[in-house]
């Protein structure tokens, strides 16, 4: 027969008798390639090496989980410690290591193994490699020439290592990863592929405090000098950068530093104000940045720019970290805006690189590297605990807040004639001007409604979801008292009730309106409210009328360990079934409502007065030239004696007659004159002829008059001495109709001063004073010479006005009293002067004179009132700041967060309440005509007027003037009742219809007013005061008809004549001098907020929170200058603002008009504000605290205002609350603070924390802790700031200019300064222009007058603020977490590409996945289970079907060449599926088992049971021959079906030992295909039958398919395996229990360069590797350790290393010795030799070439070479044994013996002597096939058929997966030779055993048999 050559492959598919030619049926550690042609043989394994550093036996313990097979056949093995418990609980603490090691020329080095256990325990820089997640992995060479290496394992984040780095970086330290020393818990992390943050940067700003001599206060240093940075705002983000420049997402962003172009150090403070975008200045900015990670090299900070609508990036260049050792140790970044920068993406710090949390697979083509199957973990699962924080508000306060020094130098001149702030020290850190107050101290809105959440710091420096807290639940029984009556003990929810109209009409804006829409109860102590016993919350309460909670377990409320039911009990939920009613399930959303300034304790402004009013040291105005400016002194002007003084008996007499005053006492001689500087002498005020009298030359002429006067009397009548009064008066004649005429007889008013004088004699007088009016006593006694006149009188002058002195005398009352007077006559004699100077000589009766004892002084000062006075205005403010209780973490997150913060729902304007705050100022309701002023209405000058001014008419209506401030309090015309509004103490008075508004946000935006339903008064203001100073209108061209008509010419055309200037320049008594109603003079007045009262304090019994519904469409914008027809939209008329400035026109419902408020301009004869003072600067007519504050009811004060909210009624805000755009408060919690928030599972606080913010203060905060203790300022320490909202004084100006027939065309200027809350830091508005002015960052006097006048102040193109300066920390935030979305956290399908690697770059690009650079494959194909990449194309492998990457197509070319056709891009199309059909082809299960080769894609579909290779097309290898087989051994956990065991549950894991693996061997060609399986123990097997007992006893073994594992039952001791204390569950028995398992699988090669499957191998390894050359395997068949000294040498396993060693295979040098070794030489040659295992080499063969009919086979050749160890052909037979078989017959298994069965014939070996040893065996006697058992055809009974064989009973073979073995119970042994035949068959079938013992190699070329045919 001819020679069968064996090239076909392992085949056995068919019939034996079918085999195909030049296949094999079985083989075993066969080779083929060994020599072409030939079947050799396979080498056995050796040792190589070992893990770890023990030379005997290697790291026992450990395992390799993964290999990554790098350049230079260098092998990156990733290690795992299999053995070492996990136990961290109590010492001492013990944990399995990871470990990362490089295998080359055959040594193992470990690079970086990392110290577990750290300080108290702590497990740190855990590489967490586990057995139960391989590793896969690539590796590149990077431009330093760098190895790096990255991998996945689908249990951690994906990581990248630099090897080099390491080896280079760590020392001989291979604990520290790149010689990092830190201490730093999680510094493994870095080695995340996304790059991992660790601890995050906490960026802050704050004060510099300096507690010594010289720096009375802190001071801010983040904004200096020495920079050119723009005037807008930004913000630092601060990523990580590793030495590789691999760069970490952009981690923390501070909040926005506002840039604007003056100082702290500006003063005044307000001169600090804003500016454009994009001026220039000198500023730079100084972050300091504390919790920094130091396990990284640099940071890598970006600027952000806000400026104008754009918003920029700058990357700064990489700065090294490098922290001080402050008590926070930090760091500082310093921006200039100078230094050398580059542009960058804001979509870089706004939008993460991607991070996952898993991967399941990696790969890399064309230098870009691919993830699949990926997951990200961004649901903590909080959302229930969420549901139990509490919220609370707090305050900060600030005292004072932005003082002004508001003298009368400052508000006329700017300082220019004073130090700015009179000297004083004003503490710039007191405003919003700050940074530090602007930066971490932002505050949020009174009575407005906020949604807060929570997110999490997640360990990689990512955010998870953001959770949504609840406000507080209602309160039940709230006590409503203090706002009407009957509202006692009302539940929250509740309706409006209607005590009063006011009520009523709040009621009636909707169905939905509730209590808690415009009460504030947040001051009482009840139910949810209480913070602790007797303390509220001070928060209000909200709920969404129309959004509820979704019905999910999220909204159960949970602390850690408990269910709080709807009674806040806790159930707990171990014990006892979950209360429901508890939850938020379909509840009303809740939010958190602020208090508002009805709550004392968290009003804005406290009600406590700090300002202060002080005469002037300076006179802001000039004096006008030749005027008269100094003091002098008048004195009696006598006659007859030398020295010019004379006492003379003609001073008695009619000197005093009667009753009357006299002037003709001649006190007219000025005696001394101190004039001013430049001042002309006295005489031109004082005329000293005739009678002497003071006259003024200018308006407002204050003149001070001091008298002091000394009388005398010696009257007697009948003898007896008479008591008399001398009375002297200063007599004022003032101007008929000015400002100083009272309407009396010839003008005067008087003061007068007396002195009751008794009778003199002989010079003793008795001495007595009499106060009366304003006298004042003497400043000293005067002895017994009499009484002294004496007193002083102030008073403003206009000019022409005159001041005299009078006398006169009278027993007791002063002339014009109506009593009679007795004149003092005849021997009355009564003198002026000193007693010491005798008259005349005489001795009775007349005393002498003397000018320093009697004497009038005049202080004259021109221009000014009579004393200027100033104000120092300051208030304490407070702002509303929040705190959160209850925050409480499972001790399960703390392995995953860092952190968390606290952010808000972003305000937008749809979501507030509050729309606007600002004062008010009502307009006044008048009749008349519109279009004159009352000057032009003459009859004889009103027709020309009327043209003049082009007056449309002359009909009377009623229109509504918008005047710049409230008249007097009584005089506005709408009525009001008792029980309505408060007013006088009667229930009566008046109240306003229409209100001015203006909220600076409001006008500067104009938002619609359409949502404003309400206003709420916050504050009564009793305000500091100020007449306005001298201003004037502007000029221009009047029109002055005049009429030449007469009785001659009635008809003459009027003249027309234009005139530049005021009405007043027109000639007095010409006709037209007022037909333009162009006065020149301007009412002013200014308004400054002296006391805040809220308006819920008592008044007159009654306590009110003031809202007001506002006319459905009475809400209107109203420009300046302007006529608004308002009656339509129900403002009651027309609406006049001629000559104003825009606001806001809101228009009160009728019937509960807002009541007006005290106003009272003229006040007395002097100090009047809103009137025209010539020559005037600004005068304060509140000059004490009581007229500052007013002493309701019987003295009020002079002005007050409103301050109040513009609201709107709205029933939902923030919907949805899961799509919210969020804002960061900047709060946030790190580090070790977390720990206070963390319970453990007993439910206790892990660091005896209270789980608030309340007691953690943030870094930074500290030093301000100490700086305000030395200012009074109230700082909590903590707390959660970062809201919407600035305090600031608002500056308002209005004029009016009236046009009424009615009214004097005068037009009014005001300032209204108060202190409101504003969404803009009105702080930084600016201004640009004279039409753009404002106050106080502009001169009032120059506001004043342009207020109307010449400029809309108010007009949006004049309402300057750069927007920036309200930017929000909205430039990075979390996302709310979805309510009713499914939340994705598993991407089964998804894969993901890097940034392609740029060769010549050093930065790592693998480790930069940008956010839409993913693909997803369809998700009905399973999980993606493997990317592969071949002949230059992406694989997606996918469960169930296989696709691969489209974009790279080529075309052949006409010249040979080829071309892309695709985009290049594989992912901008969708991948092609290679085999499309119903339900898949070509899918994997198998990750370890897929592998790419020179020849092909090779991978495994276990599923299918089939084997492919992917070449040009998709091909199933496995029906090469082994179709069947593959079908029935591809499956795993067959053998535990039996008992439970799901099939499903396989995981893909062959070290573990479930699962295929795979390996090509560069040397042979071949691809080795790894099963590895379970199968039960024996003890696995009776703990089965246990189970079946009930109850379960002690090792009762069940299935538990939740867990898709094995479970065993001890209730009290532990069985076979186990250890430890006892238990009473079911335990889960681990895969790697070798108790109750036992490891089982196969191997089997493919040629794929020949397409046919090669042989079964002995090995069944966890894992293999290659080299460009070799390929090594690890197994974990022994026990750890195989060996130790005291080992038995019965229980010898040949091997010392074991499981340790790292096995090198095609050992040419130990054939058929796999995982044996003596490298150690523990064993002696002997004991090794008795336990080593030599496995053999079979071959198995059919012979078929005449298989059409029966032959004898006689004998089988086979040519062979033989080689031994020195590689020289000996002459040996080679194999050792062998056996044939048929179908029925089958030989022993002999050895073969040289010329007893074997002889060399030729080059062939011929065997022969062989017999068939199948046992015979009777068929089955009970109904047998051949014949039954019945009586036969010779009477004889039939036994059953004789066979030759036990063909039937018993198989021939028994197979167990690759192992194909002769069944000794198929055989007889001991047959007799009689028996044992001959082999006759049509096939037959040769299996050749070479057991490996001798070493050699064999190489089997050809077999051949030797058959004749049979004939019978």
């Amino acid at each position: 027969m001819a020679e069968k050559r064996f090239i076909k492959g392992l085949f056995k598919d068919t019939a034996y008798g079918d085999q195909p030619e030049g296949s094999w049926r079985h083989a075993n550690n066969m080779l083929l390639n060994e020599t072409e042609g030939a079947i050799s043989n396979e080498g056995g394994i050796e040792l190589s090496g070992h893990l770890g550093t023990n030379t005997t036996i290697g790291a026992t313990n450990d395992k390799v989980i993964g290999a990554i097979e790098v350049n230079d056949d260098k092998v990156i093995l990733f290690v795992t410690d299999v053995v070492t418990p996990f136990a961290i609980a109590t010492p001492p603490f013990t944990a399995p290591r990871s470990e990362i090691g490089v295998w080359e020329n055959g040594v193992y080095t470990p690079v970086f193994n990392p110290a577990l256990i750290g300080p108290n325990g702590k497990l740190t820089n855990d590489l967490t490699f586990r057995e139960t997640h391989p590793i896969e992995g690539t590796f590149k060479i990077d431009a330093k020439g760098d190895l790096i290496v990255y991998w996945t394992d689908d249990l951690n984040s994906p990581r990248a290592f630099n090897v080099d780095r390491q080896i280079r970086e760590s020392g001989n330290s291979v604990s520290q990863l790149y010689g990092i020393t830190s201490l730093n818990l999680d510094n493994i992390d870095i080695l995340n592929l996304f790059p991992y943050s660790g601890p995050v940067p906490h960026i802050w700003v704050g004060d510099v405090w300096f507690p010594v001599s010289g720096y009375p206060n802190p001071h801010q240093e983040v904004v200096n000098e020495g920079g050119g940075l723009r005037t807008a705002v930004y913000y630092l983000a601060i990523a990580y950068v590793d030495d590789d420049l691999v760069a970490t997402n952009y981690l923390s962003v501070s909040d926005p530093i506002s840039i604007v172009d003056e100082f702290d150090w500006t003063r005044p403070t307000t001169k600090k104000d804003g500016a454009d975008p994009g001026n220039q200045t000198s500023k730079a900015i100084r972050w300091r940045v504390s919790n920094l990670n130091v396990d990284y090299k640099y940071m890598r900070p970006v600027i952000i720019r806000k400026m104008g609508e754009a918003t920029e990036a700058f990357k700064m260049s990489d700065i090294e970290i490098n922290m001080n050792l402050a008590p926070t140790p930090y760091q500082e970044v310093s921006f200039s805006g100078t230094e050398g920068i580059s542009t960058a993406s804001v979509e870089e710090v706004i939008i993460d690189t991607v991070a996952y949390d898993t991967a399941k697979t990696i790969q890399q083509l064309d230098n870009v590297l691919y993830l699949g199957n990926t997951t990200k973990e961004t649901d903590l699962g909080y959302q229930k605990y969420a549901n139990n924080i509490k919220s609370r508000s707090i305050i900060k306060q600030i005292n004072p807040f932005d003082e002004i020094w508001a003298t009368s130098d400052a508000l006329t001149t700017g300082f220019a004639h004073s130090q700015v702030d009179n000297g004083n020290f004003v503490n710039q850190r007191n405003s919003y001007r700050y940074i530090p107050n602007i930066t971490n101290y932002r505050g949020y809105m009174r009575d407005e409604v906020y949604a807060f959440y929570i997110a999490f710091i997640m360990k990689d420096g990512s955010m998870s979801y953001a959770y949504h807290i609840p406000g507080r639940e209602y309160i039940e029984d709230a006590d409503y008292t203090e706002y009407a009556v009957g509202y006692a003990a009302r539940d929250e929810t509740g309706f409006v009730q209607s005590p009063n109209i006011a009520a009523q009409k709040l009621h009636e804006l909707s169905s939905d309106a509730r209590l808690y829409h415009f009460y504030d109860v947040s001051d009482q102590a009840l139910g949810a409210n209480v913070w602790t016993a007797g303390v509220p919350r001070y928060m209000g309460f909200w709920n969404n009328v129309t959004e509820t909670y979704p019905n999910t377990d999220n909204f159960e409320i949970w602390d850690e360990t408990t269910f709080i039911d709807v009674n806040g009990v806790s159930q707990n939920l171990v014990t006892s079934s979950l209360n429901l009613t508890g939850e938020l399930k379909e509840l009303n959303v809740r939010h958190h409502r602020m208090p508002s300034n009805d709550t004392l304790e968290r009003t804005t402004i406290t009600n406590d007065l700090l300002s202060e009013v002080f005469p002037s040291d300076v006179d802001p105005t000039p004096t006008p030239p030749g005027t008269y400016e100094g003091t002098f002194r008048i004195v009696y002007d006598g006659t007859g004696f030398a020295d010019g003084y004379t006492c003379t008996p003609d001073f008695q007499g009619d000197t005093f007659i009667n009753s009357d005053w006299s002037s003709n006492v001649l006190f007219r001689k000025i005696y001394s004159d101190s004039p001013a500087a430049a001042s002309p002498p006295a005489t031109t005020v004082w005329n000293s002829t005739g009678v002497g009298k003071f006259t003024a030359q200018a308006d407002f002429t204050l003149v001070t008059v001091t008298t002091h006067i000394q009388v005398m009397n010696d009257a007697t009548s009948w003898g007896i001495p008479q008591d008399y009064t001398c009375w002297a008066r200063i007599k004022h004649t003032a101007n008929v109709g000015g400002p100083n005429y009272g309407g009396g007889a010839g003008g005067y008013s008087t003061k007068i001063h007396s002195a009751r004088v008794s009778t003199c004699t002989m010079g003793i007088c008795s001495y007595g004073q009499q106060a009366y009016d304003e006298f004042n006593a003497c400043p000293s006694a005067q002895g017994n010479v009499g009484g002294v006149i004496c007193g002083t009188y102030s008073v403003t002058l206009m000019q022409g006005e005159t001041l005299e002195v009078e006398m006169a005398g009278h027993a007791s009352s002063p002339p014009d009293s109506g009593r009679a007077h007795t004149p003092i006559r005849h021997n009355v004699q009564q003198c002026f002067g000193s007693q010491d100077l005798a008259c005349g000589g005489q001795t009775n009766g007349i005393w002498g004179c003397k000018t320093s004892s009697s004497y009038v002084d005049f202080r004259v000062q021109p221009g000014g009132h009579e004393e200027y006075h100033d104000a120092n205005i300051k208030n304490k403010v407070n702002i509303l700041g929040m705190q959160f209780d209850d925050i409480k973490i499972p001790e399960s997150y703390k392995d995953k967060i860092q952190g968390f913060r606290i952010y808000r729902a972003k305000r937008k304007y749809s979501d507030r309440t509050v729309l606007g705050q600002s004062v008010v100022i009502p307009t006044f309701e008048k009749t008349g005509t519109l279009g004159l002023c009352q000057e032009a209405v003459s009859p004889t000058n009103l027709e020309m007027a009327t043209q003049a001014l082009s007056a449309a008419g002359q009909e009377t209506e009623t229109f509504y003037a918008c005047h710049p401030w409230a008249i007097g309090a009584n005089s506005y015309i709408v009525p009001f009742g008792t029980g309505q509004n408060r007013g006088q103490a009667d229930g009566t008075g008046r109240a306003y219809k229409n209100l001015q508004f203006y909220d600076f946000n409001l006008l500067k935006e104009k938002y619609s007013l359409s949502p404003a339903t309400h206003i709420k008064v916050q504050y009564t203001v009793d305000d500091l005061t100020w007449n306005g100073p001298e201003i004037n209108q502007a000029k221009k061209m009047l029109t002055v008809l005049t009429d030449p008509s007469s009785v001659a010419s009635p008809d003459e055309p009027y003249k027309v004549k234009e005139t530049w200037g005021w009405d007043e320049d027109v000639a007095s008594g010409t006709a037209g001098k007022n037909q333009n109603c162009h006065a020149r003079d301007i009412n002013s007045a200014m308004f400054v907020g002296g006391r805040y009262t809220r308006s819920k304090v008592p008044f007159l019994g009654q306590s009110w929170s003031l809202s007001r519904v506002i006319g459905q469409k009475a809400k209107t914008y109203l420009r300046g200058d302007s006529i608004f027809k308002g009656a339509s939209l129900g403002f009651g008329g027309d609406v006049v603002n001629l000559g104003g400035n825009s606001s806001i026109l809101l228009g009160l419902t009728d019937g509960i008009e807002l009541p007006s408020v005290w106003s009272q301009p003229n006040l007395g004869t002097i100090d009047r504000w809103g009137e025209y003072q010539s020559g005037s600067a600004f005068n304060l007519v509140t000059r004490t605290d009581t007229e500052i504050i007013g002493d309701l009811p019987t003295t009020p004060p002079r002005h007050q205002s409103y301050i109040v909210n513009l609201n709107a009624f709205k029933t939902d805000v923030y919907k949805n609350i899961d799509t919210q755009e969020l804002v960061w408060t900047g709060y946030e919690i790190l580090e070790d603070n977390l720990d206070n928030f963390i319970f453990d599972s007993s439910g206790t606080n892990i660091s005896n924390g209270d789980y608030s913010t309340e007691n953690i203060i943030p870094p930074g905060r500290e030093e301000e802790t100490v700086a305000n203790s030395s200012d009074g300022t109230i700082f909590t320490g903590s707390g959660v700031f970062g809201g919407d909202t600035f305090i600031g004084r608002c500056g308002v100006s209005a004029g009016y200019s009236p046009l009424d027939d009615q009214t004097l065309y005068n037009p009014e200027a005001s300032i209204h300064s108060h202190i409101v809350e504003n969404s803009d830091n009105i702080a930084f508005r600016h201004s640009k222009d004279d039409n753009s002015l404002y106050y106080p960052g502009s001169i009032a006097k120059n506001v004043l007058r342009g207020a109307g006048s010449q400029a809309d102040f108010n007009h949006i193109d004049n309402l300057h603020y750069n927007s920036n300066y309200s930017a929000e920390n909205d430039i990075r935030t979390a996302f709310p977490l979805p309510l009713r979305d499914i939340i994705q956290s598993d991407f089964p399908t998804r894969t993901h590409r890097s940034a392609k690697h740029d060769t010549t770059s050093i930065i790592d690009n693998y480790r930069v996945f940008l956010a839409n650079q993913f693909k997803d494959l369809p998700k009905n194909r399973g999980d993606l289970w493997k990317l592969s990449s071949f002949n230059n194309l992406l694989y997606f492998h996918m469960e169930e079907s296989l696709f691969a990457a489209q974009g790279k197509q080529t075309m052949n070319m006409g010249d040979g060449s080829e071309a892309f056709v695709g985009s290049g891009d594989i992912f901008a199309q969708d991948p092609n599926e290679m085999v499309q059909a119903e339900g898949g082809f070509g899918g994997t299960q198998s990750q370890w088992a897929a592998l790419t080769t020179r020849y092909g894609y090779f991978f495994v579909d276990m599923n299918s049971h089939k084997v492919f290779m992917m070449k040009d097309q998709l091909s199933e290898i496995s029906n090469l021959g082994l179709e069947t087989w593959f079908q029935e051994n591809l499956s795993i956990g067959v053998e535990l079906s039996t008992y439970g065991f799901n099939i499903s549950c396989v995981v893909d894991n062959p070290i573990v030992g479930f699962g295929l693996t795979a390996i090509y061997d560069p040397k042979f060609k071949r691809i080795l295909l790894t099963k590895r399986d379970f199968a039960p123990t024996a003890l696995f097997i009776a703990g089965t039958v246990l189970n079946q007992q009930a109850p379960p006893v002690a090792g009762a073994i069940a299935y538990n398919p939740s867990l898709c594992m094995f479970q065993i039952y001890f209730p009290c001791l532990q069985p076979v395996g186990f250890s430890g204390p006892p238990c009473t569950e079911w335990t889960p028995i681990e895969w790697t229990n070798e108790h109750y398992f036992d490891k089982i699988g196969w191997t089997i090669s493919y040629y794929p360069e020949l397409g046919v499957w090669g042989s079964f191998h002995d090995y069944v390894p966890y894992i293999y590797f290659n080299t460009s050359t070799d390929f090594y395997s690890l197994t974990d068949q022994y026990l750890r350790p195989a060996w130790t000294a005291t080992t038995l040498i019965a229980n010898h396993v040949g091997t010392t290393f074991g499981s340790a060693g790292i096995w090198k295979h095609n050992s040419t040098t130990n054939y058929g010795i796999i995982y044996q070794e003596n490298e150690a030489s523990q064993y002696t040659n002997a004991q090794w030799l008795t336990s080593v295992d030599h496995k053999s080499f079979e071959f198995e063969f059919i012979h078929n070439e005449y298989k059409g009919e029966d032959t004898l086979t006689a004998a089988f050749n086979y040519t062979l070479e033989t080689f031994n160890q020195a590689g020289i052909s000996v002459l040996e037979h080679g194999f050792t044994s062998f056996f044939i078989f048929n179908t029925f017959q089958m030989s022993e298994t002999a050895a073969l013996e040289y010329l007893i069965n074997i002889r060399r014939i030729g080059n062939n070996w011929k065997v022969n002597h062989f017999r068939d040893m199948a046992a015979i065996a009777l068929d089955n006697t009970a109904g047998g096939y051949y014949m039954s058992t019945n009586t036969n055809i010779i009477g004889g009974t039939n036994v059953g058929t004789v066979t030759t064989s036990n063909f039937g009973t018993v198989n021939m073979f028994e197979y167990d997966g690759m192992f194909k073995t002769a069944n000794p119970a198929y055989l007889n042994l001991g047959k007799t030779w009689d028996l044992q035949r001959k082999f006759i068959d049509k096939w037959v079938g040769i299996r050749l055993i070479y057991d490996n013992v001798s070493n050699n190699l064999l190489n089997l070329y050809a077999t051949d048999v030797v058959v004749r045919k049979m004939y019978r």
